[in-house]
């Protein structure tokens, strides 16, 4: 009998907990996918809501980030990667001042 004649058993079947229904599985991901479009960066908010910062006030708060996340604390990359888009969700819907950029960095790292 080869590894590919075996039987798939539903692990589900016979579980009473709606909660791991796998029937709600696509209306989970719609829900998340509804989200994550409602809240994502907005592409021009340096442009229109924080016109006194610009690229490179960002590009010093994520030097900072990756700095933090992947040399003093040890983070997996991914950490980085939201981290990073944390700040742009923050910083387009906030107004806010860079003038001290690691304490921005460093809120978005603590959230």
């Amino acid at each position: 009998m080869s590894t590919l004649d075996h039987q798939i058993i539903d692990i589900d079947a016979v579980s009473q907990d709606r909660l791991l229904s796998p029937t709600m599985v696509k209306d989970v991901f719609q829900s998340l996918r509804s989200c994550e479009l409602k809240k994502r960066p907005q592409i021009d908010y340096m442009e229109k809501l924080q016109k006194h910062i610009n690229p490179k006030n960002r590009a010093y708060c994520i030097d900072f980030i990756i700095y933090v996340v992947a040399y003093q604390l040890g983070f997996h990359q991914g950490t980085m990667c939201m981290a990073v888009n944390y700040l742009d969700r923050y910083l387009s819907e906030n107004e806010g001042d860079l003038s001290h950029p690691e304490i921005v960095s460093t809120k978005i790292l603590l959230t």
